[in-house]
């Protein structure tokens, strides 16, 4: 795998993933998708993906990496900014990046390097999943979309 073939994965998914999340999350509760804060939760979840195999290899680094991810979002998509909105954001950010766990890079050595599809492989876990599209959803509702005719 290339040097730069974890961080791209990691940024790809991190993108599909938190805007995946914030587009369902609206979509269930608001009964309509913003699709400006939809590309912002990508924006935020493509920089956070793409951190994780940098420094999100152990928990604690997963955890930083969440807090970045659900500050970042928060500050990109909110209208009403606060400390206690900008905290929370930051602390559910903190506990999917724990629940989602570390990083696994590839298994490289000089022989068999490991193939980029399988480093995704290992990352596309339940709890990896459960990472993005929740840290994506739980940032997708706060604050409640303007911009998409919410009925709700």
């Amino acid at each position: 795998v290339p040097i730069l073939a974890p961080i791209l994965i990691g940024a790809g998914a991190g993108a599909i993933l938190g805007a995946g999340g914030t587009a369902l999350a609206q979509a269930v509760f608001y009964g309509c998708v913003d699709l400006k804060s939809v590309g912002q939760a990508a924006l935020a979840g493509g920089v956070g993906g793409a951190l994780l195999p940098i420094i999100g290899t152990e928990y604690l680094g997963a955890g930083i990496v969440g807090i970045a991810t659900g500050a970042g979002q928060y500050y990109l998509t909110t209208n009403n900014f606060s400390w206690t909105g900008l905290g929370a954001a930051s602390g559910i950010g903190f506990g999917a990046g724990l629940l989602g766990g570390p990083f696994i890079g590839p298994a490289e050595n000089i022989f068999f390097p490991e193939p980029w599809w399988i480093t995704f492989e290992s990352n596309a876990t339940k709890a990896g999943l459960v990472r993005g599209l929740g840290a994506g959803g739980i940032s997708g509702l706060f604050p409640r979309p303007k911009n998409c005719g919410c009925s709700k």
